[in-house]
């Protein structure tokens, strides 16, 4: 590649860093959805990018990539001109039974979010055999590609990964290259003689998917021309160690950081460069955030209103909330204690499977043969979470309360309305409900009735 072309590939790939770096999966089910990668026409890429240094032909060699890798913290990375282009993790594990748990061990908690097969993944390699991973993201234009290469263990550790970085790069540059970008499903490669071995490889196709970089960000690059420094538990203090307010990271890859003191939202891009800053407390609806950079960060679920009424397992006491239009209030020990419904509605789209089980929603207090009960029934739109679910008998569960929700339902049918209240009643610190008081009207007056919950 030489001359003007070759210098419009690298002012593209100028932008991998950039923009905000979004990780995909590559599962089979990834593979059927539609690209959102786009493209920038030329003559805005020029207007943006013509005062950038060009990027030297070497960055793309297999030998410099490896020769400048960087490792810290578990996490091989790759930089040009101090953007972060790639980051991967490496797992060495023996093909077996249990060499999915034992991959996933070894990634973080988010890698679930992305539905990599992993049976098909190690299922290139024979049963017994040592093998290693190179498992990571190449940031370009507005989203990544996600990569998962894997040799045998012989295969130097630098060798696999900078030589994975270096295929999805050059593959990357060939795509902008044709014009076309890797947009197709997703692409495979079995490379003979590389480093001593084979090396089997998958790259994604370029997908917009919610995600984040491996690696947190440890800084905020304020309006203002100085930093603000993000704590491991999401604290963030100013150049001078005044605590400015907590960063909460959301699937966008958008960082907000809430000053409670001052009542204000202030937004950064995933590069952390500031772009916004707002009135109040402003989260995103109905979403599951972070707090804090490390993998022991606090997960925080907000709800119709962008409140934060759940921290990891745990609702937050004395607190009112509101999913999906119903109402909830929680005790003093984050016990959910009512439900309210101004108006039942018929849910018109596939039953979720329950998110939390009976240990975390119990908090050991539930008996051997209780179910997981929706106070407002799945039927009626409720929530598939410890927001909407108690320890229930399991006689209260499918016949009891069944009746009551078939009769709501079929008065919703007929065209009418529902509306009333749950109160759930606790006997001491117990997180098992004893009893359930449910009063509600279906046009013809308020009816009452009392549960045991047996």
């Amino acid at each position: 590649m030489r001359g003007k072309q070759f210098h419009k590939i690298l002012s593209l790939l100028l932008i991998l860093s950039l923009l905000c770096p979004l990780l995909v999966g590559c599962s089979g089910k990834n593979e059927e959805r539609k690209s959102s990668g786009s493209q920038i026409a030329e003559n805005k890429l020029h207007e943006q990018f013509t005062n950038e240094a060009i990027i030297d032909e070497k960055n793309f060699e297999e030998s410099y990539i490896i020769e400048h890798l960087l490792f810290e913290e578990g996490i091989y990375e790759y930089k040009i001109n101090e953007n972060t282009i790639s980051q991967a993790y490496l797992i060495e594990v023996i093909v077996g039974e249990t060499t999915n748990e034992e991959i996933m061990a070894q990634l973080p908690e988010e890698i679930d979010d992305y539905e990599i097969d992993w049976p098909k993944v190690i299922g290139k390699f024979a049963v017994g055999s040592s093998i290693i991973l190179a498992v990571g993201i190449l940031n370009h234009l507005s989203v990544s590609t996600y990569f998962v290469f894997g040799s045998p263990v012989a295969v130097a550790k630098d060798a696999l990964v900078g030589g994975a970085i270096a295929v999805v790069m050059n593959e990357v540059i060939r795509g902008v290259k044709d014009g076309k970008f890797t947009q197709k499903s997703t692409k495979k490669y079995a490379i003979e003689q590389f480093a001593e071995g084979y090396m089997w490889g998958a790259i994604t196709s370029v997908l917009k998917i919610a995600s984040k970089n491996f690696k947190p960000l440890q800084s905020f690059k304020l309006a203002t021309g100085g930093k603000a420094k993000i704590k491991a538990d999401g604290s963030v203090f100013d150049n001078d160690g005044r605590l400015i307010g907590k960063a909460y990271y959301d699937k966008e890859s958008i960082w907000h950081l809430v000053n409670e003191e001052a009542q204000t939202t202030t937004i950064f891009d995933s590069a952390g460069k500031e772009s916004l800053t707002q009135t109040g407390i402003v989260l995103p609806v109905n979403s599951r955030l972070r707090l804090g950079t490390k993998a022991t960060a606090t997960i925080c679920y907000t709800d119709d209103a962008g409140q934060v009424f759940r921290k990891n397992k745990n609702l937050i006491p004395n607190i009112s909330y509101s999913i999906k239009g119903y109402k909830y209030r929680t005790d003093k020990l984050g016990r959910i204690i009512e439900v309210k419904f101004d108006e039942l509605y018929l849910n018109t789209k596939h039953r979720l499977n329950i998110a939390d089980n009976l240990i975390d929603i119990g908090k050991g207090f539930a008996k051997e043969f209780d179910q997981l009960g929706h106070l407002i029934a799945d039927l009626f739109g409720g929530d598939n979470t410890m927001a909407n679910i108690v320890p229930m008998g399991k006689t209260v569960n499918l016949s009891t309360v069944k009746k009551i929700e078939n009769g709501w339902a079929k008065c919703l049918k007929e065209g009418g309305r529902v509306s009333g209240s749950i109160k759930v009643i606790y006997s001491g610190s117990s997180f098992r409900p004893k009893s359930f008081k449910y009063s509600y009207n279906m046009g013809d007056g308020i009816v009452s009735k009392t549960i045991l919950n047996k």
